[in-house]
């Protein structure tokens, strides 16, 4: 029923022949669609959920391996640069991404009557892989169906996502999306530091000011966040920084020293430098190799 109702989706918006993102009826939903290998590609991935009904994507962060398939989903609580592989088998990858609205998250987690429990003491990751359930299943058949229709999303699409969010945090992978929006976890604390991070780009972000934001030392914040996102501190602004103006370059049409300049960097030398040690190529060729 899933490939059914995604490929209706695909007809109905116009994007069976294409490739990439579109928007849908409802504002925090896009269709993807993939229809091709593509190796190893830096991509920038904001918060949200992640809900495929065919295919199979595999994505690295450092090397730490996490595979999508119809059978799975994927959260990611704040936003993350990884190395995304995608593999197309018989079939074309088609889903939904969900944008990750916080203010739904806290409403829903709210109204339980009991929070549910971490199994684990560990610190919750940024990215983690869900199992499929029926009931999540339903759901998602259920979103996709309202989508084909604008009064049918209207009507009945805010009341899916929160059954969506509220089966997915009764899951064990939903567990972090808990205490994400728990105002007293480490782990919260360096998510809302994240999203404080995205919105400074221009500048030097001190590590110092980050760490006495979350009311940790500098040692235990470097330590806790390289659990979380598998870089520290500075190697994750540093990916973000480049991979934003990677998209600056790529999408806004920005020449490579404004783009610089946009994310914090004074030097251009210095840019094109750490660029190139990302990318494996220099900024000045991005459109030519991507294009």
């Amino acid at each position: 029923m899933k490939e059914t109702l995604i490929q209706e989706l695909l007809e109905k918006y116009r994007f069976e022949n294409k490739q990439g993102f579109k928007r849908t009826f409802l504002d925090e939903v896009k269709l993807f669609q993939i229809n091709h290998h593509e190796q190893g590609k830096p991509l920038l991935y904001k918060r949200g959920i992640i809900l495929i009904a065919s295919g199979q994507k595999r994505g690295y962060i450092d090397n730490q391996q996490v595979t999508l398939g119809s059978e799975h989903y994927v959260i990611i609580a704040a936003v993350q640069p990884f190395e995304c592989e995608t593999f197309v088998f018989d079939r074309v990858i088609k889903g939904l991404y969900i944008d990750l609205d916080m203010q739904r998250l806290q409403r829903i987690t709210a109204l339980l009557d009991e929070i549910p429990k971490s199994k684990t003491k560990k610190m919750p990751q940024n990215v983690v892989t869900g199992d499929m359930n029926s009931e999540l299943d339903l759901a998602f058949n259920s979103l996709m169906k309202s989508l084909l229709d604008p009064q049918d999303t209207r009507v009945l699409g805010e009341h899916i996502l929160d059954e969506i969010y509220y089966r997915i945090i009764q899951s064990e992978a939903g567990q972090h999306l808990v205490e994400l929006c728990s105002k007293n976890t480490q782990f919260s604390r360096i998510s809302n530091i994240v999203d404080d991070i995205q919105d400074r780009l221009e500048e030097t972000i001190s590590i110092d000011e980050l760490a006495r934001k979350t009311g940790m030392s500098k040692a235990n914040f470097h330590r806790k966040f390289k659990e979380i996102f598998n870089d520290s501190p500075i190697q994750y602004i540093k990916k973000v920084k480049l991979n934003k103006a990677r998209q600056y370059i790529l999408f806004e049409k920005m020449k490579v020293v404004d783009a610089a300049y946009k994310v914090g960097y004074e030097s251009p030398a210095q840019f094109s430098r750490e660029f190139k040690s990302q990318f494996g190529f220099p900024p000045s060729e991005l459109k030519k190799i991507v294009l």
